[in-house]
């Protein structure tokens, strides 16, 4: 999968993602409390996919 490039810069996020879906989900992920993907996707109500949330947070371990 892609998002195993994005820590490690090799790929940037916005390479795979929209400029402000990626900010907008930057800020949703930092500010909730989960401890697995779906979890999280419950949280916002299933707005966004699994692959997407994947992304962002793989960006968010590389210091985003």
């Amino acid at each position: 999968h892609l998002s195993y490039f994005i820590p490690t810069g090799e790929i940037k996020l916005e390479d795979l993602m929209d400029q402000e879906k990626a900010k907008i989900l930057r800020k949703l992920v930092k500010s909730s409390k989960f401890d697995t993907i779906t979890e999280l996707r419950s949280q916002l109500s299933n707005k966004f996919s699994y692959s997407e949330l994947r992304l962002v947070i793989e960006d968010l371990k590389g210091g985003s």
